[in-house]
């Protein structure tokens, strides 16, 4: 079987960009409801609702099913590391356990975000996974309380033979991914081909205001 194909048919999203429409739909009709048949998706009381799921952008199902765990606090604060963040002196305000997905500000707590200590391409933040993980996406967000968002960026892992590697084109090179143009909208990016990594790094390499953003890893 051609290695393609057998890419595709381990991993539903992939499958579904490729045009596996069995897939395509079964990614489809997992919504977060009770669903009925036809696509409808209906409310806990039995009754249809606005929503039709068959027309809901395969992507947006996606990020809901396949989050990796940063959100839900699966990933542990310890797991979250950065090269910097803003003012440790002073409190962990914009420290990186603070750039979960849809992290929102707390007074005194959390400025809704990690916060580099600095404006230059030598910042990363990382997560550290809970052993070898098949990572295929990841989702960004800006800084929830000021404009301040990671525009472009590069994302590398640890590898399963225990190297950094960055994600890359199908030319070889590393992609440069377009990252956010507000606070708080959800930018997805696939990569080229699943990986296989146990830590997961965002390299910024341009930014709006300052360096600051939240994220999940995805998984399907």
């Amino acid at each position: 079987m051609p290695t393609s194909r057998l890419l595709r048919e381990n991993n539903p999203w992939l499958a579904a960009r490729a045009g596996n429409k069995v897939l395509e739909n079964r990614l489809i009709n997992r919504c977060g409801c009770n669903c009925g048949g036809g696509g409808q998706c209906k409310s806990g009381d039995g009754k249809k609702v606005v929503n039709d799921f068959s027309k809901i952008n395969i992507q947006a199902n996606k990020d809901c099913l396949c989050k990796w765990g940063l959100k839900t606090h699966y990933i542990s604060d310890g797991a979250i590391t950065a090269s910097s963040y803003y003012g440790p002196n002073l409190n962990d305000c914009h420290a990186p356990k603070w750039s979960r997905l849809y992290q929102a500000m707390v007074p005194d707590v959390s400025v809704g975000a990690w916060a580099a200590g600095a404006n230059n391409a030598n910042q990363w933040i990382q997560v550290a996974l809970d052993g070898a993980t098949t990572i295929t996406g990841v989702v960004t967000q800006g800084r929830n309380s000021y404009d301040q968002w990671v525009t472009e960026y590069k994302e590398s892992y640890l590898a399963a033979d225990l190297t950094w590697k960055t994600v890359n084109a199908n030319s070889g090179t590393a992609i440069l991914f377009s990252g956010n143009s507000d606070r708080n909208s959800p930018v997805t990016n696939m990569f080229y081909l699943p990986i296989t990594a146990h830590k997961l790094r965002i390299l910024p390499t341009q930014w709006h205001g300052h360096i600051s953003l939240r994220h999940e890893y995805l998984t399907c």
